[in-house]
């Protein structure tokens, strides 16, 4: 692999070939009104990829990777880096005759590709199969697994938009209830009986809002939004609270 260089007199080095299959088409002016795509098709007929046309004047070449698209993968800030660049080469595309269809402006051309195994390979035909099976079966896999990880995430999401909202608006209600206990609570023409009341609703309501706003921390905390840190705490004091 690389680029091409001269190392010495009568020595030559190249770049390795490329393995893409090459479409090649004249073009006997440059395009310039209309679409220009090519377009592959499995030997079942469905539309696999779409290339861009060449439009210049001359002789133009479309390249094919021979290979499918990429398994949808979820980014993860835990999986190996080479795992998720793995996920971002689709398979091999299957032997059999590819059929593409170039479109120029409103004029169409068709032709075909045959995707066939190495003659030197030393695999059989039903070894090749197998392994092509396995590859579209992980496939598989590695999307099922991508889309139940985006809905789990959008579900998360959704539930921490909930908290959020609830721990909102019981925090206003508990802050205007906080406020005119407190106020009760410094009324001087109460008895001792309802100013303990106060007092003591005063207390309770105080201590909504911090189980409110532990319910928000421990919501954060499992989003990822707040990060515990150690600290030395008195038990105590912890207990009292």
């Amino acid at each position: 692999q690389g680029k091409q260089h001269y190392p010495g007199e009568n020595v030559f080095i190249a770049r390795n070939p490329d393995e893409d299959a090459r479409i090649i088409y004249t073009l006997s002016k440059r395009h310039v009104v209309g679409e220009m795509k090519l377009e592959l098709f499995d030997p079942d007929g469905k539309l696999i990829e779409t290339l861009p046309g060449g439009k210049r004047k001359g002789i133009n070449v479309a390249r094919w990777q021979m290979r499918l698209k990429p398994p949808r993968v979820t980014s993860s800030g835990v999986l190996d880096p080479y795992t998720t660049f793995a996920g971002s080469v689709g398979p091999t595309a299957p032997e059999g005759t590819y059929t593409y269809k170039l479109t120029k402006g409103e004029a169409t051309y068709t032709g075909a590709v045959d995707v066939a195994a190495d003659p030197r390979s030393p695999h059989s035909a039903a070894d090749r199969q197998l392994q092509q099976q396995t590859v579209m079966t992980l496939y598989g896999h590695l999307e099922g697994i991508s889309y139940v990880v985006e809905a789990l995430r959008q579900a998360a999401g959704a539930r921490a938009e909930l908290v959020a909202l609830l721990v909102h608006d019981l925090n206003n209600q508990l802050t205007a209830a906080l406020h005119e206990a407190h106020y009760l609570a410094e009324v001087p023409c109460l008895d001792t009986e309802a100013h303990q009341g106060a007092t003591g609703l005063q207390q309770a309501l105080g201590a909504m809002a911090r189980m409110v706003s532990n319910l928000l921390d421990i919501s954060r905390a499992e989003d990822g939004a707040l990060a515990p840190s150690p600290s030395i705490v008195e038990i105590r004091t912890l207990l009292e609270q």
